[in-house]
C-alpha cells in the first residue's frame, strides 16, 4: 500500500469511528476491520484542529488516541480491542501538543478510563513509560495525583492477568518495555521537551552516560548541575565494583 493509500485509509478509520457513534455501528465496524485487515496504518497521525470548546487538544492523534476521547463503554472497548490486536500497532505512541505529548494510556489514565487502561496495559503498554523525556510524567504519575485515578490505575493493573486470559494473548509478546526500549523511545530534550519527530530537530546525547539527550548546548548547560550528580552515582558504583573485585583476587 502506497503512503498516500494508507493516509487516506487511515482517515477513513476515524471517520468510520466517528459515524458509527451516531450511526448504525455494524456496518462501520465491518469496514474497520477490513482496512485493518487489508493494511490501514493503526499508527498513522491525523492533525485534529482544536476547538474553542477544547484549545488543549492534541495536535496529533492515532487512532488509539482518538479511541481514548470518546465515552468508555463495551461497545467502544470492541474497537479498541480490533485497533490493538493489528500487527505493528504501536501501543505507547505519542501524540503531540506543541512541546507536550500523550500517550494513549496517559489520555486513558487522565479520563479515569479504567476498562481502557486495563486493555491497554493487557497489550503491553508501560505505565512508567516518560514520553517527553526523563523530567516528563508517566501514566503512573498522572494516577498518582489523585485517590480516585490512583485507584482506578491499581484495578486496572489488577485486572491485566485475567483480561489477558480472555482474549487469549501471548503474555511473552505482550508484556511492558523493557527499560531499553523506553531509553531508546525517549527522543526529546531533558529540558525544554523539544522532540525528533514534533519539533524536527537533532537531538544529541550525553556522551558520558548516553542517557538523556538535548537540542541544544544550552539545555544541556541548564540541565547540568543537576544531572552531573548521576554521574558521580555512576563513578561511586563502578569504584565500589572495582574494590569489591581487588578484594577478592587478593
Amino acid at each position: 500500500m502506497s503512503s498516500t493509500s494508507k493516509e487516506n485509509s487511515h482517515t477513513l478509520l476515524m471517520h468510520c469511528f466517528k459515524q458509527s457513534i451516531t450511526m448504525d455501528e455494524a456496518p462501520f465496524f465491518e469496514i474497520f476491520k477490513c482496512l485493518l485487515k487489508n493494511g490501514a496504518d493503526a499508527n498513522q497521525m491525523t492533525k485534529i484542529e482544536a476547538g474553542a470548546h477544547s484549545p488543549n487538544a492534541l495536535e496529533t492523534m492515532s487512532i488509539l488516541h482518538y479511541i481514548m476521547g470518546i465515552k468508555q463503554n463495551a461497545y467502544t472497548a470492541k474497537w479498541l480491542h480490533e485497533a490493538l490486536q493489528t500487527p505493528g500497532v504501536e501501543v505507547d505512541i505519542i501524540a503531540y501538543q506543541g512541546h507536550c505529548c500523550a500517550t494513549p494510556l496517559m489520555m486513558a489514565t487522565g479520563s479515569g478510563l479504567e476498562l481502557f487502561m486495563a486493555y491497554l496495559l493487557a497489550y503491553g503498554a508501560d505505565p512508567d513509560f516518560r514520553p517527553g523525556g526523563a523530567h516528563s510524567p508517566s501514566a503512573r504519575d498522572f494516577a498518582d495525583k489523585n485517590d480516585i485515578r490512583r485507584s482506578m490505575f491499581k484495578a486496572a493493573l489488577d485486572a491485566v492477568p485475567k483480561l489477558r486470559k480472555t482474549l487469549g494473548l501471548d503474555v511473552t509478546k505482550h508484556t511492558t518495555l523493557s527499560k531499553v526500549k523506553v531509553d531508546k523511545r525517549m527522543k526529546a530534550c531533558n529540558v525544554c521537551g523539544k522532540t525528533k519527530k514534533g519539533d524536527r530537530i537533532q537531538l544529541m546525547k550525553c556522551a558520558i552516560c548516553l542517557q538523556v539527550q538535548y537540542c541544544s548546548k544550552e539545555c544541556q548547560k541548564e540541565d547540568w548541575a543537576e544531572h552531573k550528580l548521576t554521574h558521580t552515582d555512576q563513578k561511586t558504583k563502578t569504584k565500589k565494583k572495582k574494590k569489591k573485585k581487588k578484594k577478592k583476587t587478593s
